[in-house]
């Protein structure tokens, strides 16, 4: 899964571009403005409320358990990673994300070139909220 979500429907046909030359299935359709499996997800909603939001820093309270939920969620599912475009953020917005992601799935395995970092959904405890 690929993020941000909320990025415009044809921005976003980037990432089934990129599934399709992986050979993965994407959650995402070209004319579907956010999937429903991602909308009804606690934790894909959760970031959907940051990046539409205008805050610059976490609430002081996250709806932990609804997260570690959503990250299971996403694992039952099959989703085996998720990749963070942090360049398609603003640098606050990158930073919250990121610290979510961190608190839930660890370091990134791997950042790649242009600010891409991939998070594996793997079979972990989750790290610390």
């Amino acid at each position: 899964m690929d993020l941000p979500i909320s990025v415009p429907n044809l921005e976003r046909g980037v990432y089934t571009y990129y599934q399709t030359a992986h050979q993965l299935p994407s959650p995402y359709g070209l004319n579907e403005p956010v999937p429903a499996t991602l909308r009804q997800n606690r934790l894909t909603d959760f970031i959907l409320y940051l990046e539409a939001g205008r805050a610059l820093s976490l609430p002081r309270q996250l709806p932990d358990l609804e997260l570690v939920l959503g990250a299971e969620l996403l694992r039952a599912q099959g989703y085996r990673y998720i990749v963070l475009h942090e360049k398609l953020y603003t640098q606050p917005k990158a930073l919250m994300i990121q610290s979510v992601l961190e608190g839930l799935f660890g370091p990134p395995r791997e950042i790649l070139k242009d600010g891409v970092a991939l998070y594996e959904i793997g079979d972990h405890e989750p790290a610390s909220l």
